[in-house]
């Protein structure tokens, strides 16, 4: 794991928590036993995304992430602290199966198929400061993390090696995540994870067909983006009481998918983010697609967002974790610690293949016709969408955001 890395380290008095995660274009499978949980993950990510979402016009984070690194330092957690823990993530119904499960559905995460996937979980704690070993065995077998000390002298910054770990585990793409000074006499513990995803379509869109037209970030407002164009069969649905249209690009292997719910008019799509609060609201949007011939629009676009949500997760329940009088997570190792910080990273780029970014051009209105058949229907995502890489047998979902253009 990170041995080579030498990571030593002393001890204060705040916890931070980093959560790193890059993800290029798609994603994996789950059994039955999974399913509480993954319906659990879904309604915690719609609480997330309707705190956050609001907050910025493009966004991407992983629920994914987020809630198993909270809920492995929940297994660390005493009471109240784990009460209040258990409660503001929905697991306390699961009792400690909850960490077996994600051991379960993380293992699937690591081991994908037609895709490459590089899932890795570090607990970095300061030299002098004994981690239980109990919690050591447990964060390594349900969670794969490891627990490695911070040395504060390494030559450069004790940052340097965890940013070396993270370069290693996302292949270089993510470099000096953690800026000199992130790391002090005052950072006690820090978590890092890191999960990485490469894949390609299963049906790739062609590069000569990409070209620039306007997509309509208001009623009134646009921008000119570059916009991938095919003609093909893929399955969609118009859900017209809901007033949107959902669709589905899978990525080679047929298990993870990119779904886009697009309103129907751009005036609805508060409407669409107000409804995944709702029960069943997600899932149902991924239920009654059918497969349909048709012109598709796709926008090319990157998204990287870093949060800081120290401020959503109290305002979703978890502000005691962050209370120096009140946290308690002596099951790591010490009654003193407590979470400065939970800080989210995401990186998310769809291009014509799913991964890697090519040019385009500007529609000059010579673009040549992609089939001789016409289609039967037009899926343009051309206005604000929401989206979600999931696994399309087991309901998972990995990544979330919104695009706003």
């Amino acid at each position: 794991m990170l041995k080579e890395y030498q990571l030593r380290s002393t001890k204060t008095r705040m916890l931070s928590i980093t959560i790193v995660l890059v993800l290029f274009g798609q994603l994996v499978s789950a059994s039955e036993d999974d399913k509480a949980l993954i319906s659990t993950l879904s309604e915690f990510s719609q609480r997330l995304y309707y705190v956050i979402g609001r907050r910025e016009a493009n966004i991407v984070f992983s629920p994914h992430s987020v809630h198993s690194l909270l809920t492995l330092t929940s297994k660390g957690a005493r009471e109240p602290t784990a009460e209040v823990m258990k409660e503001a993530l929905g697991i306390t119904s699961l009792g400690d199966l909850v960490h077996s499960t994600y051991q379960d559905i993380s293992s699937e995460v690591r081991y994908p198929e037609n895709v490459q996937m590089g899932l890795g979980n570090g607990i970095f704690v300061k030299a002098g400061f004994t981690i239980d070993e109990n919690f050591d065995q447990d964060a390594q077998s349900y969670y794969a993390a490891a627990v490695e000390n911070i040395n504060l002298g390494y030559p450069g910054g004790p940052e340097i090696p965890i940013n070396e770990y993270i370069a290693m585990e996302t292949q270089n793409y993510i470099q000096d995540l953690l800026s000199q000074g992130t790391i002090n006499d005052n950072t006690r513990m820090l978590l890092v994870s890191v999960l990485l995803f490469r894949g390609s379509w299963k049906q790739e869109f062609d590069r000569e067909e990409t070209v620039q037209q306007t997509f309509h970030t208001d009623i009134s407002a646009t921008k000119v983006l570059d916009m991938m164009h095919d003609v093909r069969t893929m399955r969609i649905k118009r859900d017209d009481n809901n007033q949107v249209d959902v669709g589905e690009l899978c990525f080679e292997g047929d298990t993870y998918c990119l779904y886009i719910a697009i309103p129907q008019r751009i005036v609805t799509f508060m409407s669409l983010e107000n409804s995944l609060t709702q029960p069943n609201s997600v899932s149902s949007l991924f239920e009654g697609l059918n497969d349909v011939y048709v012109e598709l629009v796709v926008p090319k676009f990157k998204i990287e967002t870093q949060l800081n949500l120290k401020s959503a997760l109290t305002e979703l329940g978890f502000g005691d974790i962050f209370e120096e009088d009140n946290a308690d997570f002596s099951g790591i190792g010490s009654s003193d610690l407590y979470i400065n910080d939970v800080i989210h990273k995401a990186v998310f780029e769809v291009t014509e293949v799913g991964t890697f970014a090519t040019a385009a051009k500007v529609d000059d209105g010579s673009r040549k016709s992609l089939s001789t058949s016409p289609p039967l229907e037009r899926f343009i995502v051309d206005r604000p969408f929401i989206y979600f890489l999931r696994n399309k047998n087991t309901g998972h979902i990995l990544l979330q955001g919104k695009f706003y253009g």
